[in-house]
Formats: C-alpha cells, structure tokens, sequence
C-alpha cells in the first residue's frame, strides 16, 4: 500500500513541473488497523463486563483506599436508593444510605492495614438480614489495596434456622409437658373425686362452702391446664380433608359467642366471597381460631369488637386471616415471647394458647405472626397453604 504526494517545482516564480514521492504505508495502516480493533475489543469487553456486574443480583460495592464508592452494582444502587452520581466519590457515611450500607461503613473504617476480609450481619428497616462481606483487593495503581462489598440476603436462611430452631424447643417441650400431664391427671382426677364426695355429705354446712367453692376453682382450673397440656404435647397425627375454610371460620365463632356475650363484645367476621377449600384438620384447626379469639376477646374493652378477616393470597397460594381486637396491643417487649409455652399477661391464662396455635399451625405447613395494628389494638395474622403437596408431609402414614 503506497501512500503518494506532490510537490511542484518552481524556478522564477513559475511551476516548471511536479515531483511525486511514493511511500509504503502497508505496515503504518495494519498498525493502526490492529490498534483500531484492539479499541473496539476493550470497548466490547467493558460494555459487556459492566452489563455482566449490573446483571448480576447480589449488591456489589467497589471501594477505594479512601473508603469511597468507585463502582457499584444495579443491585446495589437499587438497594441503596441512589442514583449513581449520588453515590460515586462519596463515602457510605456520607451517602446517608441506612442498613446495610452503615454496617459496611463501620468495617471499612476499621480495617486498617488488616489485610483479611470482614463480614457482620445487618438488618435493613424492611426487616431483611444481610450478611456484609468485605474483603480486600489490589488497586489499579498497586499502591493502596481497595475493597470490594458483597451483601448476601440471608433473610430466609435465618428464617429457617428459627423455624427450625423453635420446632425444635416446641417437640422438647410438648414431650415433657406431655409427660408431666399424664403423671398429673391421675391424681388430680382424685382429688376431683374426692371433692365430689365431701361436697355430697358436707356440702349443706355453711362452714364449708366457702372452701368447697375454692378448691373446686382451683381443681377446674389445673383440668384447664392439663387439658391444654396435652393437647400442646399432642403428636402431629393431622386429619387432612378438603374443608370449607368460611364454615370453620363460623364454627370458631360459635364456639367463642358465649365469652363474647358476657363480655359485650361483638365479633365481625369479613370472609371474602368464594374462597378454595383448605386441606386441614378440622377440629386442629378451629383449635386455632377459638384460642386465638378468645385472646383476643379477654383484651378488648366492653362494647368494641374483634374482627375476623378472612381472604386468599393467589400469589402465595394461601388463605390469610387475621384477627384484630381493639385492645391496648402487644408491648414490644413482649412480641419475641407471645409464642413462648407459660409466657402470659392474661389474669388466669396458662401461656399455653397462642403456643398450641403456633405448633397447630406448623403442623399444617403455614405461619403465624403477631403484631399491633396501625390504629391500636393486636393483630395476630395466620397464613395456611392451600397446595396438597405442601401438606402431604404432614400427613399420617
């Protein structure tokens, strides 16, 4: 390839003719060819790495020897809620970006010299557990390492070890509070008996019928725990059947009418129309929401009222109830511990009933949580999946 120019050749003034110079190029072009494609190929690949980085789902933060943000990923500017510009220059501290972004921010101020990665935990005001990871990594001038952030979601894997955990506690304690019902009832029931037989000969004295009242209180109330005893040691022998979820919602009302009335408090039960059939046990089941009604009836002043609410979930393939009072609410202090077995701020309750709904209710494959309502009162909310398959394990052989 030859590269050619002219030059005329003057003499007075005047062009007495041209000189052309002919110079190989072929080298000079295939150069600058290569270092053409050789631009386009970083190009390409820098495109295609940052469409990589942006793809991937787990928040990735790049960070600079000074601790501030040099690149980060979608996933991480979604989960911080910043534009880039917002972010990119500044530090974690200064971008203002809440959990888990401040947690990362403490490690990287104390990593120091340190060389070796740091991960902590952090949990984010929508309630999700991050585990925070950052590890160290050679920086484009070689001088001061950079760090690099990965957050990993480990909401549901901490889900799994509490469910995990609380079944667990909940099988220990249904064995012994099993046990220690059975040994009970028996001599429990002979006192009753004997009851029985003091009040047919001495109970037309008067001096005696004060005690007599008493201990029969007493007695009722130790049948009352031995009964709920039992049924909290109770195996998971579940007698599934297809039911229509409206009439065991109005089957639990029925049951519960009598301590409403004498209480004067109303219950309102919202179900929504046409609702799938539950694959439960019954009788297990309107367990649940008499024992949840109840509660909520003894906590919600005179002339208010309990509301049921009952509707399906097509996203989650669940029936959703919830069941809100119009009392004073959960304290915070006391929303770790409402499921916990004897843990109680009834007068009289055992702590045994929201313990038995929750083992119930794990039984079947759903969940139940607790909460206090934005307008006051308690919420206690119960989730039961309407697949087959996700109680077939539940299932007796």
């Amino acid at each position: 390839l030859l590269s050619f120019r002219a030059n005329d050749v003057r003499r007075a003034g005047r062009a007495v003719g041209t000189i052309l110079f002919g110079i190989d190029i072929t080298e000079e072009r295939a150069a600058e060819q290569r270092q053409q494609r050789m631009q386009e190929q970083i190009t390409h690949a820098a495109e295609e790495w940052r469409h990589t980085f942006d793809t991937v789902m787990t928040p990735i933060v790049l960070v600079d020897a000074d601790n501030r943000v040099a690149r980060m990923n979608r996933a991480a500017k979604d989960l911080c809620h910043r534009e880039y510009h917002e972010v990119l220059g500044a530090t974690l501290d200064e971008a203002g970006v809440g959990e888990p972004f401040a947690t990362t921010a403490r490690l990287l101020a104390n990593r120091g010299a340190s060389a070796d990665a740091q991960t902590a935990e952090a949990v984010s005001d929508d309630r999700r557990t991050w585990a925070v990871n950052v590890m160290p990594i050679a920086s484009p001038d070689q001088i001061a390492p950079w760090s690099i952030v990965v957050l990993y979601d480990i909401t549901r894997i901490v889900a799994l070890q509490e469910s995990v955990r609380i079944s667990e506690q909940m099988s220990a304690m249904g064995q012994l509070v099993a046990g220690v019902a059975h040994e009970v009832r028996n001599p429990l029931f002979g006192i009753s008996a004997a009851l029985d037989a003091f009040e047919e000969e001495f109970g037309h004295t008067g001096d005696f019928r004060e005690y007599l009242d008493r201990l029969r209180t007493d007695a009722d109330r130790l049948h009352r725990l031995m009964n709920e005893l039992l049924e909290y040691g109770r195996p998971a022998d579940l007698q599934l059947q297809p039911q229509p979820f409206a009439s065991v919602i109005e089957r639990s009302v029925r049951a519960c009418e009598p301590v409403a009335r004498r209480k004067h408090v109303a219950i309102e039960i919202h179900v929504e129309p046409q609702l799938p059939d539950a694959i439960i046990d019954r009788d297990r089941v309107v367990q649940v929401f008499k024992n949840v009604i109840e509660n909520a009836i003894a906590f919600t002043p005179p002339e208010t009222a309990v509301i049921v609410d009952v509707r399906e979930d097509r996203d989650a393939r669940q029936l959703v109830s919830t069941i809100t009072d119009a009392g004073a609410g959960f304290r915070e202090d006391d929303l770790p511990q409402v499921f916990t077995p004897f843990f109680t701020r009834r007068r009289g309750g055992t702590g045994l009933g929201l313990a038995i709904v929750r083992r119930i209710v794990d039984d079947h494959g759903g969940s139940v949580v607790v909460r206090n309502g934005t307008g006051g009162g308690a919420v206690v909310e119960i989730r039961l999946p309407l697949d087959a398959n996700m109680k077939a394990q539940h299932a007796p052989q």
